[in-house]
């Protein structure tokens, strides 16, 4: 090991009028100024001072940016959006500490701490929402806030499967509409030479895939 970086503190400077964020991003970017693969760094909850999808959006190419690096990295998030997103490199491990949620009485939940690491990503849901009521802040406040949480978990669910229903039916528009081409090519086939039959498909085909990624990316 050659050097040790850290990025763990979420604190703002007042000495250098400088924000969470902005303290976040000069540490980050000296990390990557100087790393090497014989480095080893720490980052903690990257991305966590700005928005949830700048955040997220950071955190990823950091990330990829430290994988290329081929430095040995801990990189301690709650993005599991990350998690999921990372394990498409082998050489990403995700692990996570384990914890239990135990109920003394119906309001008030306890967290119990294992202090084991295990393979995957965290599997607790709504892990803060219980951590808030074993510190025992007001009932009325907890509970609004689970029924919050709870609606915006359903109101992401409900989108992700209203996109999932659009794409379908957009793929089958396309599919139709390439079908549609083909015949019109086909059709035209008669009075085409070779190469102009040729270029026709290949145009119909170039116009499929593209209707296709666009598809894809809709949200």
């Amino acid at each position: 090991m050659d050097q040790l970086f850290s990025r763990i503190c979420n604190d703002d400077s007042i000495e250098l009028n400088a924000s969470t964020f902005m303290m976040e991003m000069k540490e980050t970017a000296y990390i990557l100024q100087n790393i090497t693969e014989k480095s080893l760094v720490i980052i903690d909850e990257l991305g966590r001072g700005t928005s949830t999808h700048d955040g997220l959006g950071i955190a990823f190419a950091v990330c990829e940016e430290l994988i290329h690096s081929r430095a040995f990295v801990f990189f301690a998030t709650h993005f599991q959006a990350l998690t999921a997103s990372l394990t498409v490199y082998h050489t990403v491990v995700n692990l996570h500490l384990e914890t239990e949620t135990a109920r003394d009485n119906d309001y008030a939940p306890g967290i119990i701490y294992k202090y084991r690491l295990t393979d995957g990503s965290a599997r607790e849901q709504h892990y803060c929402l219980s951590l808030a009521k074993s510190l025992q802040l007001p009932k009325d406040i907890t509970e609004r806030a689970e029924e919050v949480s709870f609606k915006l978990t359903e109101l992401q669910e409900n989108a992700r499967q209203q996109s999932e229903s659009s794409k379908v039916v957009a793929r089958r528009r396309a599919l139709a509409q390439i079908a549609h081409a083909l015949v019109l090519v086909q059709q035209s086939s008669k009075d085409m030479s070779k190469q102009e039959l040729t270029l026709a498909i290949r145009d119909a085909q170039q116009e499929a895939i593209s209707e296709m990624l666009a598809i894809r990316d809709m949200r």
